[in-house]
């Protein structure tokens, strides 16, 4: 073999992954081009306009971030996924190039209008998915759309437990402008993957499951039926930060507190005993009320039972002070 051969078959082994490369790329780039020349993003993507369009949604609960009990509010970090067919985006790989799947980015393409119901953050979880993640498009007509995202809901917190209560808080989530005849947002098997679930400090995770229902909506605007997951979570607060300052506390007070009654008049220090567990009691019951939340509607049995101590410690005080002024009054000295 000349050497002339040798260095053909070099630079054919040197350039040829390369040319494949661009030969791949260029029937990337036109699949892009013919998939989109005559597509509307605005157009529901079904032939049959008469039948639903179904949104399978899924989420994957990573991190519990806070409850902040006061404002009522439940932050957690998400992974979310959104899976639909498009009609009107399925080809044939081996017309080209042996090319099953492209991403496209979201302006591109028609997306369903599904959000958080019950969000209350700054920022819209559809406004994240709207800037940064493409969308994975298959040959099949199969659209995924899977991103990242920190959820801030509203969750109606019973305190009447604190701080040995449960909380039960739910994202609902479901289309925002479609009814169930145009489109249906389930989670079909029901599932909520909590199988990468960072632990909290502060809550333990009992339970996940997720519910799907529709709801109505009467109002001037519309008067139709809409689909909606509900992703349900029960938490169980972690206790021993608040047995240690919290419970322990306040029945070592009380029990000082039933001391008054014990301490006899000459000791003299009844009195400096009573101001003393009552300003001990007030104090403890400031700190509850910086650890639970506000609530008009329900309030914790911890500052129900630390209340009716300072009660029973300023009742005592009170009767204290009056045996003690009659029997320092002169009108009982004086022998009759």
């Amino acid at each position: 073999m000349s050497y002339r051969a040798i260095i053909l078959i070099l630079l054919a082994l040197h350039y040829c992954p390369v040319i494949c490369r661009n030969y791949k790329l260029t029937h990337y780039r036109n699949l892009t081009f013919d998939l989109l020349a005559s597509y509307d993003p605005n157009v529901r993507p079904i032939i049959d306009y008469r039948k639903p369009l179904r949104v399978s949604h899924y989420f994957q609960l990573k991190q519990l971030v806070y409850l902040d009990s006061k404002s009522q509010k439940l932050k957690i970090f998400t992974h979310e996924v959104i899976e639909w067919y498009d009609e009107y985006l399925s080809w044939d790989p081996a017309a080209h190039g042996n090319v099953t799947k492209v991403s496209l980015k979201r302006e591109q393409i028609w997306l369903p209008d599904v959000v958080v119901f019950n969000d209350v953050g700054t920022s819209s979880n559809y406004h994240v998915r709207e800037n940064i993640v493409p969308v994975q498009v298959h040959h099949t007509g199969r659209l995924i759309l899977e991103t990242p995202q920190m959820l801030t809901t509203s969750c109606v917190l019973s305190i009447a437990d604190f701080p040995f209560d449960s909380q039960t808080c739910e994202v609902n989530v479901g289309s925002w402008s479609q009814p169930i005849g145009s489109l249906i947002v389930q989670n079909p098997e029901e599932y909520f993957n909590i199988n990468n679930f960072i632990l909290s400090t502060e809550w333990a995770l009992v339970s996940a499951h997720c519910e799907n229902h529709n709801r109505s909506v009467n109002n001037v605007a519309s008067n139709d039926t809409f689909s909606e997951i509900r992703y349900i979570f029960k938490l169980q607060r972690r206790t021993p930060f608040y047995t240690r300052t919290l419970v322990i506390p306040t029945l070592l007070i009380s029990f000082l507190s039933s001391l008054v009654f014990l301490l006899p008049h000459e000791s003299g220090e009844k009195i400096g005993l009573a101001i003393t567990v009552f300003l001990s009691l007030v104090l403890n019951l400031m700190q509850i009320s910086d650890f639970a939340p506000v609530n008009s509607v329900q309030t914790p049995v911890i500052s129900q039972y630390t209340l009716f101590s300072m009660i029973i410690v300023y009742i005592s005080l009170t009767l204290s002070v009056v045996v003690m002024s009659f029997h320092s009054c002169p009108l009982f000295l004086t022998p009759l």
